[in-house]
């Protein structure tokens, strides 16, 4: 249940950005950002990879028996 958490509350959800422009084009530029629900900067290939990584450790953790004395 807490590695589901963890994967939800890491997702970008909130997105935003500048777009600078001038005269000079080599001084205009763009920014994109995307902060989680925590409000860490993340990505979405970021939040895939870390989804995978948790859903693996799930996996895993769920494999293996229960040891019982």
């Amino acid at each position: 249940m807490a590695l589901a958490a963890a994967a939800v509350l890491s997702a970008p959800l909130v997105s935003g950005g500048i777009c600078v422009d001038s005269e000079d084009p080599e001084k205009s530029y763009r920014a994109d950002f995307h902060t989680s629900l925590i409000g860490l900067p993340t990505s979405i290939v970021a939040w895939v990879i870390l989804s995978i990584v948790l859903a693996a450790a799930a996996w895993l953790i769920s494999s293996y028996p229960l040891r019982r004395r």
